[in-house]
């Protein structure tokens, strides 16, 4: 939202040369000062690629040209919109970048449904019938999705600033002193 707010994405909805606003009804800096990104996902198509092309070009280096998007020096040589536009990694506090509600999630793989149905019926019945036939799709809670960058343990890899990983029953942490090795079902 800071690049909103320092105006670096106002020339999206300018009018060009010809008069033409080139995304109507989308409003930058309305839309990026939410608490969530939702409004930003509600948009088109078109929205989102005008924002990303303008956000590449932001950061392009000079000489990176394509055919698409041109550098855009205007962040790049002015040190104070950068302080007034970005944070450093270290002092920024990742969180989820949008309030979901109730959702309906499908087993991705085969293995997926496996891993899922060893956990509650066990190995010798974990994979039922139906799942070969048709999608089986069940209820998510939105209170089980956190962001993930941290331990199981609640220490945080880095800065100290990340949120902990808030584990299903029965997912154990196969070493909590280093989190890369990943998870068990005990």
């Amino acid at each position: 939202h800071l690049l909103a707010e320092a105006g670096l994405l106002d020339e999206l909805v300018a009018p060009s040369d010809n008069g033409v606003t080139k995304i109507s009804n989308f409003h930058p800096r309305i839309v990026f000062c939410q608490p969530s990104l939702n409004d930003f996902m509600a948009c088109d198509k078109k929205v989102w690629v005008a924002v990303r092309n303008r956000l590449i070009s932001l950061f392009m280096a000079a000489g990176d040209e394509d055919d698409v998007i041109e550098p855009n020096p205007s962040l790049q040589n002015n040190l104070p919109l950068q302080s007034n536009s970005m944070h450093l990694l270290e002092n920024t506090l990742y969180h989820l970048p949008a309030t979901i509600g109730d959702y309906t999630d499908f087993y991705s793989s085969r293995e997926h449904a496996t891993n899922v149905g060893i956990m509650f019926r066990g190995k010798d019945n974990a994979l039922q019938p139906n799942w070969l036939h048709m999608p089986i799709g069940y209820h998510g809670r939105s209170s089980s999705i956190f962001p993930s960058l941290s331990t199981s343990c609640g220490s945080s890899v880095g800065s100290g600033k990340m949120s902990t990983i808030r584990r299903p029953c029965g997912q154990l942490q196969i070493d909590a002193s280093d989190p890369t090795k990943g998870s068990t079902y005990g």
